[in-house]
């Protein structure tokens, strides 16, 4: 088993090894996309994934679902343009993926802390996000 499935199957038990801030969310998707062709499957693999982590810190309250999708289906556009293999090239060729404020620029912010977007994928009210 390679470190990066060491630390997926980690991830996805909820207990995460080291830091799991907003980089490792979207390591998270890049790596869930290198094992499920369909992106539905793969948002709802992420979900389950950081679910598990916010009901394993007593935060459950933190998950939405709308952003979750969101960044999954952004890394998805970066992994189809990107001209690196891997991971980092990605970083290193959109570094602007960091920002974790850039679903802002998709969302008005009472549009995406609503409850339906805690709950489900909701459309952006401002620009859409890459297919």
């Amino acid at each position: 088993m390679t470190a990066d499935e060491q630390w997926l199957a980690a991830v996805e038990t909820g207990h995460p090894t080291g830091h799991f801030g907003h980089r490792e969310h979207l390591l998270l998707a890049w790596l869930v996309l290198e094992r499920e062709v369909d992106v539905e499957r793969a948002e709802d693999r992420v979900s389950h994934a950081i679910r598990a982590i916010a009901n394993a810190h007593g935060r459950p309250q933190r998950f939405n679902r709308t952003v979750t999708d969101s960044w999954v289906r952004i890394m998805r556009h970066c992994r189809a343009h990107a001209t690196g293999a891997g991971f980092d090239d990605a970083i290193s060729q959109y570094p602007w993926l960091l920002d974790k404020r850039l679903l802002m620029r998709h969302y008005s912010s009472s549009r995406l802390a609503g409850v339906a977007a805690r709950a489900r994928w909701i459309e952006p009210d401002l620009l859409p996000i890459p297919a």
